[in-house]
């Protein structure tokens, strides 16, 4: 379905896919005059492989954090098993 966009023109219908990992990550804090922040590490580049191999409108997360959620806390879903670059063939929880 599309949805009506303010000036009366049709806007596509939002396309999303979420990744989530949890493990070491650096922040760095850049420049005098204007602030850059960035974060790095092999936990930022799992999570944003699980996004861009799940399909849209679902997220991916590793089993830890699937592990890391109480019981009563968890989203419904499947385990997979996802091939991510440099990395091969990973599990992954799909929701």
């Amino acid at each position: 379905d599309a949805v009506h966009g303010p000036f009366g023109g049709v806007v596509p219908e939002l396309a999303s896919r979420l990744g989530v990992a949890v493990g070491p990550v650096h922040a760095v804090v850049m420049g005098t005059d204007r602030l850059a922040y960035d974060i790095f590490g092999d936990t930022v580049n799992t999570s944003s492989r699980c996004a861009t191999t799940s399909p849209y409108h679902t997220g991916q997360m590793m089993p830890q954090v699937l592990e890391s959620c109480p019981e009563s806390r968890r989203p419904a879903g499947s385990n997979e098993v996802a091939q991510m670059k440099g990395k091969g063939d990973v599990p992954v929880f799909r929701f």
